[in-house]
């Protein structure tokens, strides 16, 4: 829930661009109503109850790392770097994520510092202040960094148009 509005922003920078999410499988249902997903797959690294504590089956991390394709940009939205593994072994052109300050920093082309909390206004827990990080985040990403398909040039001979609503300019 508190990425709703990191990946909405994600959808509306990269209008054509396919996007796959990994998920716990309790959250399938409501990525789907999002409806901004090409491909949703489960991981259950975090329990259900967050009580419990998170832990990788290398068996499973196996799995779901060779159903993934490869992608122009890889994100990890969590500000803490406990799934930071995962995005490290992801194949990606760009990868991007918060700093850790641990080795998976290196594998980050996109690293972005977490604000301090505003003394007596956020907490490190605060989840409208997390939201706004991982907005940071998706903004601090170019966006020149998804290849989107190309269209065909036509030739100069041609007698064609190409009427583009919405590119920035009335038509």
């Amino acid at each position: 829930l508190v990425a709703i509005p990191a990946l909405s922003r994600l959808r509306e920078k990269f209008k054509g661009a396919e996007i796959d999410l990994v998920c716990g499988e309790w959250n399938v249902p409501l990525a789907k109503r999002i409806g901004i997903f090409t491909r949703i797959y489960t991981f259950n690294f975090f329990k259900r109850q967050s009580a419990d504590q998170p832990e990788s089956c290398k068996k499973e991390e196996k799995a779901l790392v060779g159903q993934l394709n490869s992608y122009d940009l890889a994100i990890d939205l969590r500000r803490h770097p406990d799934t930071r593994f995962l995005l490290s072994k992801v194949s990606a052109t760009l990868r991007a994520g918060f700093k850790s300050f641990l080795d998976f920093d290196k594998f980050l082309d996109i690293c972005v510092e977490l604000e301090p909390d505003a003394p007596g206004l956020l907490t490190e827990t605060n989840k409208t202040h997390s939201a706004l990080q991982m907005l940071r985040l998706v903004e601090a990403i170019p966006g020149e960094a998804v290849k989107l398909p190309q269209i065909e040039i036509l030739s100069r001979k041609s007698k064609s148009v190409g009427v583009f609503p919405g590119a920035g300019s009335a038509v």
